[in-house]
């Protein structure tokens, strides 16, 4: 009867022992399974940063082309891109300053508030054309593990800084367009026609 007692208390032990070892596994598996899920979602989420932080940089860089385009499309290097004596010419855009741009996409940077960073460079398409600019603005994510491009290319569609600028021979336009919001005060010889009658509007 004691034998019996005793291994009855050893299977009771072994069938503990298998439970206990059942459990450890289950535990150490999930909690591998919730590591590399963090580390999926981390990285989605830093991706994403690193894109809109991406966006954010073009976004910016069209703001300040439409208020500064001759001080981005004129000026020498490297504070702008010496009407795009060559295609190659790029300058940077950082805490809306003009700079030179260093090794791409390094290069002067601005800090969003989530952390991410962007660097944001303007460059010629052409060589000699000025109505014709590449967007280029790379992000990275807070911690740096994510990195993302957003490009652009833009065109002006007003060309040169006056309304009456005649427009560039071969592009079939007799005229340029003219929107506005407000008011539009005509000076001297000048004169608006509506599009859709032909009729002089003032």
């Amino acid at each position: 009867m004691f034998s019996s007692v005793r291994e009855k208390g050893m299977v009771a032990l072994a069938f503990v022992m298998i439970i206990l070892f059942v459990i450890t596994i289950v535990t150490l598996f999930s909690a591998q399974v919730i590591v590399t899920e963090n580390k999926i979602y981390d990285s989605a989420e830093n991706n994403i940063d690193a894109l809109n932080a991406a966006q954010a940089g073009v976004d910016s860089a069209l703001v300040y082309l439409n208020r500064n385009v001759s001080s981005v499309t004129g000026n020498a290097s490297p504070t702008g891109l010496d009407v795009c004596a060559s295609a190659s010419n790029t300058v940077c855009l950082a805490s809306n300053t003009l700079q030179a741009c260093t090794s791409s996409p390094e290069g002067p940077t601005t800090t969003l508030s989530n952390n991410a960073t962007y660097t944001m460079k303007f460059s010629c398409v052409t060589a000699s054309d000025t109505t014709t600019l590449k967007i280029t603005s790379y992000g990275v994510s807070a911690d740096g593990s994510a990195t993302r491009t957003v490009s652009a290319i833009v065109k002006s569609y007003v060309y040169g800084s006056a309304i009456n600028y005649p427009p560039p021979s071969g592009s079939g336009a007799s005229s340029i367009p003219l929107v506005t919001s407000g008011a539009v005060s005509l000076s001297q010889s000048s004169n608006l026609t509506a599009s859709s009658t032909g009729a002089t509007v003032a």
